[in-house]
C-alpha cells in the first residue's frame, strides 16, 4: 500500500485529537449564541450575565470533548479489529475530518456494490424538459424564417429569369415569403407536436442532446453526478471501472470483506471510468414521462375524433314533421342545425311553383 501523504495524516491526527480533549474548540456561532442567551432584562435594561454566558460555553466545550473522546474510543476498537483480522492500514482519522479532506481535495467518495455499480444523482435532469420544450417550441419560428427565405428567394429568381416586371417580382416574392414560411412552420410544428403535446420521440431526442452536452466533460460531469463529491443516497445506478489494484491492496480488501467490514472508496476523477453511459441511465428514468405524453396525445386524438363524429351526427339529425291536408308542421329536431342554408330556403320560397 502506497503511503503518500497519508503517513503524515496518521502522525498529525493524534495530537489534533488530544488538543481538542485538553482544550475543546468553541465555534464563533456558539459564542454568539451564548452572548444572546445570557442577556437578562432587569428593570427594562438588557444586562449581560457573564456567568450564564460562561456556563453555555463550558457546556459546549464539554460536549465537544465527549465527541473527541468517543472518537478515540472508536478508533481504538477499529484498530483492534483491523489487527485481529490482519488488515493493514495507513491511518485512522475522524470520519468528519476524512469527509472534509475529500471535499476540499476534490476526491470522490463512493460505495460500489459487488457488481461494480454506484448511484449517480438525477440532478442533471432538473429542468431538462423545460429546456427541451423551449428548443422544440422555437423550431416552427426557425422553419418560418427558413421557409420564407427559400420560397421568396426561389420565386424571385424565377420571375427575374422570366423577365417579369419589377413590381410583379416584388409581389410574387412577398407572397412566396408568406406562403412558404407559413407552410414550413406548420410542417415543422406538425412533426414536433401531436394534438397539443410534444411528441415523446422528439422530446427524448432533444433531451439526449442536452444531457450529452451537459455531461461532455468528464470532470465537470462527475461534479454533477456526484454533488458534494460523494455518492448520493438516492439516484440512478451505473457501472464504474477503477484502475487495477496492486496485490497487497487486493489482499487487504479480501480480508476486510471476510471480516464483514463495509468498504468505501475515495478516488480522483481521472481514476473513474463509466461502464454504463450515465446519459442512457438517466434517460431511462424518463420513459414513464414519455409514455404519459403519448397517452395524453392519444386521448386528445380520440376526443377530437369523437367530437367530429358528434358534429357529423348533429348535422345528420332527423327532423320530425306532421302534416294535415296541404300543411306540414316541423315539430322537432333531434339536435344540430337545419342543414339547408338560407340561400336554399330563399330560392325555394321565391319559386311560386315550389310553394304550392
Amino acid at each position: 500500500m502506497r503511503a503518500s501523504n497519508l503517513a503524515y495524516l496518521a502522525e498529525a491526527i493524534g495530537p489534533a485529537v488530544e488538543r481538542e480533549i485538553a482544550n475543546p474548540h468553541v465555534s464563533k456561532s456558539v459564542i454568539e449564541r451564548a452572548k444572546a442567551q445570557s442577556i437578562k432584562v432587569i428593570a427594562g435594561i438588557p444586562s449581560p450575565d457573564s456567568a450564564a454566558e460562561s456556563k453555555i460555553i463550558d457546556e459546549a466545550k464539554e460536549e465537544r470533548r465527549k465527541v473527541a473522546m468517543r472518537y478515540r474510543h472508536d478508533a481504538d476498537i477499529l484498530a483492534s479489529t483491523l489487527a485481529k483480522n490482519d488488515i493493514g492500514y495507513l491511518a485512522i482519522t475522524p470520519t468528519v475530518a476524512w469527509n472534509n479532506l475529500c471535499l476540499q481535495g476534490k476526491i470522490y467518495r463512493v460505495n460500489p456494490d459487488n457488481n461494480g455499480q454506484v448511484l449517480v444523482s438525477k440532478k442533471p435532469l432538473e429542468g431538462i424538459e423545460e429546456r427541451a420544450v423551449t428548443i422544440i417550441g422555437s423550431r416552427p419560428l426557425k422553419g418560418l424564417a427558413i421557409g420564407a427565405l427559400l420560397s421568396g428567394a426561389s420565386t424571385t429568381a424565377l420571375m427575374l429569369y422570366l423577365a417579369a416586371p419589377i413590381a410583379l417580382v416584388a409581389l410574387g416574392g412577398t407572397i412566396a415569403l408568406v406562403v412558404g414560411g407559413y407552410a414550413t412552420s406548420e410542417w415543422t410544428d406538425y412533426r414536433n407536436i401531436d394534438h397539443g403535446y410534444v411528441r415523446p420521440e422528439v422530446l427524448a431526442k432533444v433531451e439526449r442532446k442536452l444531457l450529452e452536452a451537459d455531461l461532455s466533460d468528464h470532470k465537470t460531469s462527475l461534479e454533477k453526478l456526484w454533488p458534494d463529491y460523494q455518492e448520493p443516497t438516492t439516484g440512478v445506478k451505473v457501472g464504474i471501472e477503477l484502475p487495477p489494484a496492486p496485490a497487497d491492496v487486493q489482499e487487504n480488501l479480501v480480508k476486510a470483506h471476510r471480516a464483514g467490514l463495509s468498504v468505501s472508496l475515495a478516488t480522483v476523477a481521472d481514476a473513474v471510468a463509466f461502464t454504463t453511459n450515465p446519459v442512457d441511465a438517466l434517460l431511462k428514468t424518463r420513459e414513464h414521462r414519455y409514455g404519459e405524453l403519448k397517452r395524453s396525445a392519444d386521448l386528445a386524438r380520440e376526443a377530437k375524433r369523437l367530437e367530429r363524429e358528434r358534429m357529423r351526427a348533429l348535422r345528420a339529425d332527423p327532423i320530425a314533421t306532421v302534416s294535415y291536408g296541404t300543411a306540414t308542421a316541423i315539430i322537432a329536431q333531434y339536435g344540430g342545425d337545419f342543414p339547408a342554408e338560407r340561400e336554399l330556403i330563399d330560392r325555394v320560397l321565391n319559386q311560386p311553383e315550389w310553394l304550392f
